[in-house]
């Protein structure tokens, strides 16, 4: 991985000197549309490479890459250690799934800083070959990674699609034309007219939008960050005022849906000015999200600390094991903390307890202490709130102890402690009532 990122930020320069078609960002490609007039005769289409990050030969990328760097730099030793290392870099791929080893032979690893360049390296080259094909009546073509968006002559867009898949035969191409004028791209929908292009924006049919509750327990920044990213979307993408007005009402009824005030989401409207007099912070504070906190973090800003809200544990952080990340233990014995039933059937004890150490350790003392038999089988139920770890560990126990499994309620009030606290808050409220 270190060795991905050095090479990641020697040939990032290179790259960009070396890029004509490629556009940075949305907002990269609106402005560029905005400042051009649609050509007459042409139509908009879209070209996407089918999985563009597994269908890559490597040589493909090594001459591809070579050819680069010859143009960038007359210095042939430096050109072939860097392309010795790239290669390196390509060959260990390797990867585990269910127990097997396996080598990646195509493409290059998600994961990796350097999957983004070699993909690069070979779209780049592709970019200038299509676009020297003069019968193919390409009038404009722009690249976000395998996302290419193209303006042709009106009959042209097969024979493009055709010459692109005749490049390499691992590497496949799909088409989409424009419907009425209009074609989605990226998370834009772009509308063509007889003198300018415009945009607005787009999302894909059948999908909900999903967002955070405002009533949830988190951050009250966490919301906000909600309401200005999806305002300044539409701010940003849309470019009619009658888009915006449409949008922005979408986006209300859709946060109202999550409980978002509609003064909440007017208040916090991304304005799209910059912020002035940002504080400038000395250093940063992590904190787990709580109402108590909430209030810290005001206290802490005002000393020059930045407040980082982390997530708490999650469910499946709690019900695996922090040594072997199993969702049960090496040995069920070693479980601890537990409350438990214990009745032995061959002598008359029979009692619930509840102890710290493992259980495995309180089964030992009954048979040395208490029990008088020496054959000894007990009935064990577990009592706690992790229901997976608990099925599981009773399953192992009943395998290796013979223990007996009883069936009991998830949450009974007559054996779950940690629930008597509520007795008493519940008595104060209906006191004299």
């Amino acid at each position: 991985m270190p060795l991905s990122r050095f090479l990641t930020s020697f040939l990032s320069p290179v790259i960009r000197s070396y890029n004509s078609f490629s556009i940075s960002n949305i907002s990269d490609f609106i402005i560029k549309l905005r400042d051009s007039k649609p050509n007459s005769g042409c139509i908009m289409g879209s070209f996407d490479v089918v999985s563009l990050f597994l269908s890559l030969p490597h040589n493909l990328i090594v001459e591809n890459l070579k050819e680069i760097l010859a143009q960038n730099s007359t210095d042939s030793i430096e050109n072939n250690r860097v392309v010795t290392l790239f290669q390196l870099c390509l060959s260990l791929n390797n990867f585990k799934f269910e127990d097997s080893i396996y080598q990646q032979i195509c493409g290059s690893p998600m994961g990796s800083p350097l999957s983004l360049i070699a993909d690069e390296i070979v779209m780049l080259k592709i970019d200038k070959w299509i676009t020297t094909f003069k019968h193919l009546g390409i009038k404009r073509w722009h690249r976000y990674m395998d996302d290419i968006f193209c303006e042709f002559e009106e009959d042209k867009g097969y024979l493009i699609l055709n010459t692109l898949n005749s490049y390499n035969p691992q590497i496949k191409f799909t088409m989409e034309t424009e419907t009425e004028a209009a074609l989605p791209y990226l998370d834009i929908r772009i509308l063509r007219t007889e003198h300018k292009f415009h945009s607005t924006v787009y999302y894909k049919k059948g999908i909900e939008p999903s967002y955070l509750n405002f009533n949830s327990f988190g951050p009250i920044s966490h919301k906000i960050s909600i309401v200005k990213t999806l305002t300044k979307r539409i701010i940003m993408h849309c470019s009619l005022p009658g888009f915006k007005k449409i949008e922005m009402s979408n986006i209300i009824r859709n946060l109202q849906r999550y409980g978002f005030p509609a003064s909440f989401v007017m208040k916090h409207t991304y304005n799209g000015f910059p912020i002035q007099n940002r504080q400038v912070y000395r250093s940063n504070c992590y904190l787990q999200y709580s109402p108590t906190n909430q209030r810290l973090a005001e206290v802490l800003k005002k000393f020059g600390i930045r407040p980082i809200f982390v997530g708490s544990r999650s469910i499946g952080q709690i019900v695996r094991h922090p040594i072997t990340k199993s969702l049960v233990k090496t040995e069920p014995s070693d479980q601890q903390n537990a409350v438990y039933s214990l009745s032995c059937q061959q002598c008359t004890a029979s009692y619930v307890g509840e102890t710290g150490r493992t259980v495995g350790t309180r089964v030992k003392e009954h048979i040395r202490n208490d029990c008088t038999m020496l054959e000894q089988r007990a009935v064990i139920r577990f009592l706690n709130a992790e229901g997976i770890q608990t099925s599981q560990i009773c399953q192992r126990m009943k395998k290796i102890y013979g223990f007996e499994v009883l069936e009991h309620p998830a949450y009974s009030p007559d054996l779950a402690p940690s629930d008597y606290f509520r007795f008493g808050l519940l008595k104060k409220e209906l006191k004299g009532k």
